[in-house]
């Protein structure tokens, strides 16, 4: 094993990584919740064809690209937040101490 110490996390690099993951999960729930809220929408008989077409492309718009935007962007705050508050502890503590297998290392030269 190899010993590897990491001393600084990129705050814009892990907010980035946060925030896509966000995304991906928000993207997820918003299908899911577009799609049942859709069918609540059209199953009810006190709308037109014509208002039940524009709630159910306003839901799915909402859901599917709203959603997923706004989750990336709590995630990205999170992801710059705890970068931040990781880089404050660890530089006070030395570093975080990783091991890694032998060969399976690759290190960004700055």
């Amino acid at each position: 094993m190899q010993k590897l110490v990491v001393h600084r996390v990129g705050v814009v690099s892990l907010g980035k990584l946060v925030g896509v993951w966000a995304a991906v999960v928000g993207l997820v729930i918003g299908v899911i919740s577009a799609v049942v809220t859709s069918v609540g929408v059209v199953s009810s008989n006190d709308y037109s064809v014509l208002t039940n077409l524009i709630v159910s492309i306003g839901i799915v718009l909402g859901w599917i690209v709203v959603y997923p935007m706004i989750m990336f962007l709590v995630g990205w705050l999170q992801g710059a937040i705890f970068a931040v508050i990781f880089n404050v502890v660890v530089s006070g503590s030395g570093g975080l101490n990783l091991e890694v297998e032998e060969g399976k290392l690759n290190v960004a030269k700055k």
